[in-house]
């Protein structure tokens, strides 16, 4: 059975996932530390086929298991470690935010010099700030569209009427230059409040160790 599932395993995440439910009775009676190898595979392949909800559920049973059983590492993995941040990237996934946060700053008290908890902090803190980016830049695409309208007007309305403007190319350059800006300027400051904040929430951890 083992040798089976791991051919089917190499193959991709989803025929592991088919293969585990297929089987999941004959798999529930091998060995545990087998039964627990090919579920800690499967649970895996849930998160990396996006099937979020299903894995948090199986996650918490993962880290239910790791506890009861004692089990830190497993295969050269901190299974607790591992699947609590994949759990909070999952949660990222789904949009819950503030359960997210929660489990990154709980991974952070554990380790806050660790790269990977403190760059799900960042994305949460930037996803939060979706909206302001959302309307910053569409007042952006906005002066882009403008524009993008003088140099119609420009380069076809205005010879047709035979009508010139002087210094109508240096209002079509300004529109664009407004729009590239606004957009990059948003970016930037979603950036830097986002890394800001996940500095100073890091900062408080660790003057609290």
């Amino acid at each position: 059975m083992i040798k089976r599932f791991r051919e089917e395993g190499l193959e991709s995440y989803r025929s592991i996932v088919r293969f585990f439910e297929r089987n999941e009775g004959e798999l529930g009676e091998l060995e545990f530390e087998d039964y627990f190898s090919v579920f800690l595979e499967y649970v895996d392949a849930l998160y990396e086929i996006g099937a979020h909800y299903k894995f948090l559920r199986f996650a918490d049973q993962v880290i239910e298991l790791s506890i009861e059983r004692n089990i830190v590492y497993f295969e050269g993995k901190d299974i607790f470690e591992y699947f609590v941040y994949r759990k909070g990237l999952a949660l990222l996934n789904l949009g819950l935010l503030n359960k997210s946060e929660g489990i990154a700053l709980e991974l952070l008290k554990m380790d806050p010099d660790n790269r990977d908890y403190k760059r799900l902090l960042y994305k949460i803190y930037y996803r939060r700030r979706t909206v302001d980016r959302i309307n910053m830049r569409m007042y952006g695409v906005v002066f882009l569209l403008f524009s993008a309208f003088a140099v119609f007007l420009e380069l076809v309305f205005f010879p047709v009427i035979g009508f010139h403007v002087s210094g109508f190319d240096l209002l079509r350059l300004g529109l664009f230059s407004i729009g590239l800006a606004l957009i990059a300027v948003t970016e930037l400051i979603s950036s830097y409040y986002s890394r800001t904040a996940m500095l100073s929430q890091v900062k408080g951890i660790k003057q609290k160790r």
